[in-house]
């Protein structure tokens, strides 16, 4: 492992680049740069611009093994350098960050991880995969607002001579791998075929770092000059997924092999079959290997589940298997519990839990230490009495306070159910472990949180008063008291160790991002750092905080962005222009910034827009016409929080300056619009092309328009579909939030057992109203998912009964209405459950890695 000192010299490079900080020179010509960046050295080397980067790297990969230049290209594919809040790192957060990271030896052994990551992650750690087991990490380090991403597309045009829609041969493209998410859609439409599908290492390179429209502007071209069967076969089998449905048809499937067969489903067809097999699930079933490994894969991967089926299967599998052999569960053996998948027995019912005999706990607590609790819906009444078993089973006949430590570890994400009760009854070194044990937790039951932030305060003092080595330790529990975040004291050390705390969190309350914001913008920097980056205390924007914090720059007030300085506008104008959370004040004053900086909306490049980012949809619906906005420059901004009005508007510069019409829309512009298909207009809705929808319509399932766009793009769905009520499991979730404009008869003419298939977003969309005319029946089949995202409002508008319902989707049904050989899904016969099973497998392991 490489020490903490080497790495931090790493990070302080990163830093120098990122802040404009003078850079140390090399001491000798002969110095080995793969030597640094595996961090054998204590020098950095200059970096002044991405050239020079781009070119170190290559002089690395053609003399050192130790770094191939396909997996260096790999972690470049995002074209975003990362900027971590380097100045806020000491020895000692540094070292705490490792200290939590599992270590592997291999660089390439995580490449596709760190394609995810972004391109700055070959200097953080000379071994990267050290982060590679730190979920939080890694979400925290895919962030790219920190670092402006034109310089890099300007280093991609000045490789393309200028020339935005130049044809590029296949050894040029082999060298813009770095760049390929600057590529434009034209270009991609120009790959040449037979060259790029030959060379499958680039293509998998590139198609992992395109986004969904580039990668149907590369399939539109390659199926001009290639048959589909060829392009199906040689594409990678991780994007198979999106080829559109006009293709498959020409492809000869019969021809393919099983797993590519299985690739080219949709995860709504693969939820759907899942489903089939759960209804026909049995205990002869339990020793086939395929079958465990399925379970395996589908433990990992809780999309691809529906908790409504899993819960009724597991139901009607231990009920079936009571009704075989008496006492199944009370003669449950060691060898008959290693068998039973988990999801299964996630789902064991509480009082069946509790008849499971002390013999077969050894197996029990490994499948508890190993489950992945994100498989139940958090109100699952299994959950408590999961727990209770697994400490009746490390308690072993004592009292809960003869636990240790250790036994505490072996509950695995069942920590995280414990109440402040059950952890008063252990002694109080392991109250301190196990709460260390639950600062990990992404999930704390709400009933729980009053009084685990008391034991906290009994058992540590104030959250003001506690030492930085608490903080470090215990930081994400800080949410069961965000009071206590507000009233954090200004300690050296509190934003260095707020900085760590937020990286181990899932979801940061707004709380802690504002005390960050706070401490942040309050300090007082070294005086190196202050003289060579110009900062002041006053509290003013200035590139080093603006890019140190964020996303959370939304905290600074309209006044304080004013103060900011042309010049430092220019600078960081991109890392705001990703913010899509900043009011209407704040936007009055970075639109007026942009004018000055750019001059007149009218007279701005696409270059201009795309560093603009969401700041744009501060101007007018009338500038917004005159903005040079095309499909290529609005892939940053899908998601900036459009109102309707302004949508129609960017619809309509998008369609003068690229010339297009609603007829002309094709599939991937329909893909690479989003969320501003929205802005159609009603007739421009009707006269898209058919073809081009339905081969889109699963790529914007999670597109949210005003009500009368919705009820438009429904009346596509229902053309392309039939009627609501024979819309299949598949359709239905396919649809997407458009699911939202049937009409009350339409919504009650549904099936039942299709409702666990709507997608989760489209539940709030549906008004009131219309929720009011659902049926028991519908409502109980929800699934828990779906009923949690039940609006108060919604609920307000239903009756008792119905209230009911929903209260029973959340928390699943009870044990007496089990039915032992019934289910909500089509069932599969024996020879059908058989052929489905490992291609099933198959395909479920490809999304995991996706």
């Amino acid at each position: 492992m490489v020490s903490t000192r080497g790495t931090f010299s790493l990070l302080l490079c990163v830093a120098c680049v990122t802040f404009g900080f003078e850079l140390p020179k090399l001491p000798s010509p002969d110095v080995n740069i793969s030597d640094f960046l595996l961090g054998d050295k204590k020098f950095i080397f200059p970096i002044t611009n991405l050239s020079t980067f781009f070119d170190v790297l290559k002089s690395v990969t053609d003399r050192d093994p130790r770094f191939p230049m396909a997996d260096l290209n790999e972690m470049m594919c995002n074209c975003t350098f990362l900027l971590e809040k380097i100045h806020l790192m000491k020895n000692s957060s540094v070292s705490k960050l490792k200290t939590n990271a599992d270590s592997v030896t291999s660089l390439s052994s995580t490449a596709q991880q760190l394609c995810e990551l972004g391109t700055g992650v070959p200097m953080l750690s000379s071994n990267l995969s050290e982060f590679s087991g730190k979920t939080s990490i890694l979400k925290y380090l895919q962030s790219n607002d920190r670092f402006p991403k034109s310089p890099i597309c300007q280093q991609f045009m000045e490789k393309m001579g200028g020339k935005k829609c130049k044809n590029i041969t296949h050894e040029e493209l082999k060298d813009l791998k770095p760049f390929a998410r600057c590529m434009p859609l034209c270009v991609l439409r120009r790959l040449k075929a037979k060259a790029i599908l030959a060379d499958q290492t680039t293509l998998m390179n590139i198609t992992k770092c395109l986004r969904k429209g580039q990668l149907m502007a590369m399939m539109q071209g390659l199926r001009e000059s290639v048959d589909p069967s060829e392009m199906v076969e040689k594409l990678p089998d991780s994007v198979l997924q999106m080829i559109p449905q006009s293709i498959l048809k020409k492809v000869n499937l019969t021809a393919l092999k099983n797993k590519k067969k299985i690739y080219l489903q949709s995860v709504c067809q693969a939820k759907m079959m899942f489903s089939r097999q759960l209804s026909d699930f049995s205990d002869e079933k339990m020793a086939d290997s395929d079958t465990q490994d399925m379970m395996k894969v589908l433990s990992d991967n809780p999309d691809c589940l529906s908790k409504l089926q899993a819960g009724r299967a597991a139901l009607r599998f231990f009920a079936a298997a009571e009704k075989r052999r008496e006492d199944f569960i009370k003669n449950m053996t060691a060898e008959r519990m290693d068998k039973i998948p988990l999801i299964l027995l996630l789902y064991l019912p509480p009082r069946k839990v509790k008849d499971l005999p002390n013999s077969v706990c050894p197996s029990f607590l490994r499948k508890m230490k190993a489950a992945n609790m994100t498989l139940l819906h958090p109100r699952a009444p299994s959950r408590p009495a999961l727990l209770q078993k697994a400490l009746d089973c490390l308690a072993n006949g004592r009292n809960l306070s003869a636990l240790t430590g250790e036994d505490m570890s072996k509950l695995g994400q069942l920590v995280c159910e414990l109440s402040a009760s059950q952890l008063r009854l252990m002694s109080p070194n392991v109250v301190n472990s196990s709460l260390q044990l639950m600062a990990s937790c992404e999930y704390i039951p709400q009933r729980h949180r009053a009084d685990l932030k008391q034991l906290m305060k009994e058992t540590y003092g104030d959250p003001s008063d506690w030492s930085a080595e608490t903080m470090e330790a215990l930081g994400p529990l800080l949410v069961l008291d965000e009071n206590a975040i507000s009233s954090l004291p200004n300690k050296p050390w509190m934003k260095d160790v707020l900085f760590f705390v937020m990286l181990r969190m899932a979801n940061t309350p707004h709380t802690l991002k504002k005390k960050l914001f706070t401490l942040v913008t309050a300090m007082t920097s070294h005086a190196a750092c202050r003289r060579t980056a110009n900062i002041t205390t006053d509290n003013v924007p200035t590139v080093m905080t603006v890019r140190v914090l964020g996303k959370n720059n939304v905290y600074w007030t309209a006044a304080q962005l004013d103060k900011m300085s042309n010049e430092t506008f220019l600078a960081i104008v991109e890392i705001l222009g990703a913010i899509p959370d900043f009011n209407e004040n704040q936007l009055a004053v970075l639109t007026k910034k942009a004018i000055q900086a750019f001059g007149p909306v009218s007279q701005w490049t696409e270059a201009v827009v795309e560093q603009i980012g969401c700041i744009i949809k501060g101007f007018s619906d009338e500038d917004l016409e005159t903005c040079p906005l095309t499909l290529d420059t609005i892939k940053d901004t899908v998601n900036c929080g459009w109102n309707a009005s302004q949508v129609v508007s960017v619809w309509k510069a998008i369609a003068k300056n690229d010339n297009l019409t609603a007829q002309r829309l094709g599939v991937t512009e329909i893909v690479t619009l989003n969320q501003f298909l929205c802005g159609l207009n009603t007739s421009e809705i009707r006269q898209l092309d058919e073809e081009a929808f339905r081969d889109a319509v699963g790529l914007i399932n999670d597109i949210k328009c005003p009500s009368v766009v919705t009820k438009h793009l429904k009346l596509r769905l229902v053309s392309l579909f039939g009627t609501p009520k024979n819309w299949t499991e598949v359709q239905v979730c396919e649809s997407g939030n458009n699911i939202a404009g049937l009409d009350p008869e339409e919504w009650k003419s549904l099936r039942a057992s299709v409702f666990s298939f709507i997608r989760e977003t489209a539940i709030p969309l549906i008004p009131p109203k219309t929720m009011a005319t659902f049926s028991v029946e519908q409502l109980m089949e929800l699934g828990p998912g779906n009923a949690a995202m039940v609006t108060d409002e919604q609920q307000r508008a239903l009756s008792d009964e119905q209230l009911a319902a929903l209260e029973e989707a959340l928390t699943g049904p009870p044990e007496r209405t089990l039915k032992t050989g019934t289910s909500g899904a089509p069932s599969l016969g024996v020879e059908g459950t058989t052929a489905f099973m490992k291609p099933l497998l198959f395909f479920l392991m490809v999304v995991l890695l996706l």
